[in-house]
């Protein structure tokens, strides 16, 4: 849905909506877990949300929103989940166990995005390599994906142990300021996507929020 979602949308602002997955994991732990959540950061919440409808508000209409919005959602859902999931793994008895953990994911990761590729984008593949050079075909299904399961294998250890160490409204708010940063610079600054004004300003406003639920 990710991938979906990236190759229909603007990336800030997909990265954007993936990024506020962190509300839930912090909703679950302060129910959950009785971790605290300040007046200053319920704030940024509510700040985040205004960012998001500035975000997604668009004169194409809704027919240009179908196009990326829904798998946006469903991809913030999964991770918020998955935050959860987490979360429980750190506190419970067998937090030490973390590469059993990864092994686990990533293989009914590498299962399910298998059946996918093969239901939806094989016909779609063979037209494509018509029109692009071998070395390009290489490039493309053998270095990239190899690049990206090396920063996926990187980014679950990481985000793992730091989920058990840190307070959900830290942990999660500082790491998807810093990727939504990043996203959108390089979508810019190499894709040149662009965004209307009202698109920037929820943007501006999503990291301000995210920085307020991340500091205060």
């Amino acid at each position: 849905m990710q991938m979906k979602a990236l190759g229909n949308g603007p990336a800030p602002i997909v990265t954007l909506i993936y990024s506020s997955a962190f509300l839930i994991p912090i909703i679950y732990s302060l129910f959950a877990l009785n971790e605290s959540v300040s007046y200053a950061q319920w704030g940024g919440v509510v700040l985040l949300a205004v960012a998001l409808v500035l975000a997604v508000w668009k004169k194409e209409g809704k027919k240009v929103l179908k196009r990326w919005l829904p798998a946006s959602l469903i991809t913030m859902l999964c991770s918020g989940i998955s935050a959860i999931i987490q979360k429980n793994h750190q506190s419970s008895d067998h937090s030490h166990e973390v590469f059993p953990f990864l092994v686990c994911c990533l293989f009914f990761s590498t299962v399910f995005t298998a059946v996918a590729y093969l239901l939806t984008s094989k016909t779609k593949e063979n037209k494509k390599r018509k029109l692009v050079s071998m070395k390009k075909e290489q490039l493309r299904r053998v270095v990239l994906p190899l690049c990206l399961g090396v920063c996926v294998i990187a980014l679950n250890y990481l985000n793992l142990t730091l989920s058990g160490k840190l307070p959900s409204v830290i942990h999660f708010p500082t790491y998807n300021v810093g990727s939504l940063l990043l996203v959108s610079v390089i979508s810019l600054v190499a894709f040149k996507e662009k965004t209307t004004n009202t698109q920037k300003l929820g943007f501006v406003l999503g990291v301000v929020a995210i920085l307020i639920i991340g500091l205060l």
